[in-house]
């Protein structure tokens, strides 16, 4: 590695040093010739090592291909004359993916949109980090959509230290600024459907709150749902807390509610409900990052 002692800047220092302010562009551009050569750059491609070991061809074929003998077998579409599998409207309107996002004030949960995507650092110098929110107050924002494009309602999961369903509280403003969501699904005509909220000592999902989410916000959105063609409800998951609850699905099956597994070990590429996050969580970043610096200042 070069050093900046090898290109004999001292008499152009010493010209600096005494007044030459004309040497300063010269004096830099020799220093940053010398010290380029230190610095890195790389673009974070960071992936396990289970994924990279499943995402084949042969598997990514083998799940699209029971993808689709699945949603014939359950009436969501059937095959046309080329084999290719067809879904009427009034059926992407019931076939529904959602995912869970985690929402803390600290500021450390970067994942989408906070990161740069090519980082630039001198490895002989610390990287530190921005000053920001101390508080690990963690909550958890599940939200989805159906293949028609329409929004399932926002449900948001709080800690809570109560022990009990009687002392448990919540902000009333958090109420009045919810935004209700209109869509139509399982419905004769569009409506105003308003965001859910759950507590729990974690903040997030386990069984006990994830079958609470699954009656309490998503079945209300198809009060026609049966257990017949034309009636069943297909949900995505991926392979959360309380998806594999085998007391959960076999109740939900018997109601026409059917949970399928998303594609294994996917990244937020590929999951679709992971796409609708980027600029709400750029956003709540930005605002985090705002409200800390003014406090700050």
């Amino acid at each position: 590695m070069r050093n900046c002692r090898q290109k004999n800047v001292g008499p152009l220092l010493q010209r600096v040093i005494y007044g030459h302010a004309e040497d300063w562009e010269k004096l830099f551009k020799r220093v940053q010739n010398s010290t380029a050569s230190s610095l890195r750059r790389q673009k974070p491609k960071n992936a396990e090592a289970r994924r990279i070991q499943w995402t084949t061809g042969k598997n990514l074929n083998r799940w699209f291909d029971n993808w689709e003998e699945d949603l014939v077998e359950l009436g969501f579409g059937t095959r046309d004359k080329t084999g290719a599998v067809y879904i009427p409207l009034e059926q992407l309107s019931r076939i529904g993916n959602f995912d869970e996002t985690c929402i803390n004030l600290d500021g450390s949960n970067t994942q989408r949109g906070g990161r740069p995507d090519v980082v630039m650092y001198d490895p002989r110098f610390p990287v530190v980090g921005l000053a920001t929110s101390k508080s690990s107050l963690t909550s958890t924002l599940i939200t989805g959509s159906t293949a028609a494009g329409e929004v399932f309602p926002p449900h948001i999961q709080f800690q809570s230290k109560a022990k009990n369903n009687d002392t448990e509280k919540i902000n009333v403003s958090v109420i009045k600024y919810a935004q209700r969501v209109k869509g139509k699904f399982g419905c004769a005509e569009v409506r105003l459907w308003p965001i859910t909220f759950g507590m729990n000592e974690k903040g997030g999902m386990d069984n006990e709150e994830f079958e609470k989410y699954i009656r309490g916000a998503i079945l209300p959105l198809f009060p026609d749902v049966e257990d017949k063609p034309g009636y069943r409800i297909l949900l995505k998951v991926d392979s959360g807390p309380g998806r594999s609850n085998l007391k959960l699905l076999v109740a939900l099956k018997l109601l026409g509610v059917y949970l399928y597994p998303c594609v294994p070990i996917m990244t937020h590429v590929s999951q679709e409900t992971d796409q609708c996050y980027g600029p709400f969580k750029t956003q709540f970043l930005q605002n985090l990052k705002d409200v800390c610096e003014g406090r700050l200042s």
